[in-house]
């Protein structure tokens, strides 16, 4: 069983479902400050039907990303770990001192 892996396939199901349920949160609350964050980004100049979708992208990448993201840097770092570990010496005795050659 992978569970690196298994880890990976959740945290990407999950960060879908967050990811929509943020942008139905976003269409029900309003979006104010999105409203604001266009105007700061200078995007409320596009048209209506495309500044639409791109706050709706917008909405479902601050849901999706962070929900995604911080598993995916978790199994780096702990892939790290391993790396590392194949490649050091399993006894201290396999490793010389610093005086001897």
């Amino acid at each position: 069983m992978n569970w690196e892996k298994g880890f990976k396939r959740f945290a990407f199901v999950l960060a879908v479902i967050v990811g929509i349920l943020h942008c139905v949160l976003m269409i029900a609350y309003g979006g104010f400050w999105l409203a604001s964050f266009f105007d700061l980004m200078r995007l409320a100049q596009l048209p209506s039907p495309a500044s639409d979708w791109v706050g709706l992208l917008v909405a479902f990448l601050m849901g999706f990303l962070p929900v995604w993201g911080i598993p995916a840097a978790v199994c780096w770092a702990v892939r790290g770990f391993y790396e590392g570990a194949e490649n050091a010496p399993t006894s201290l005795q396999d490793v010389p001192g610093p005086y001897e050659q």
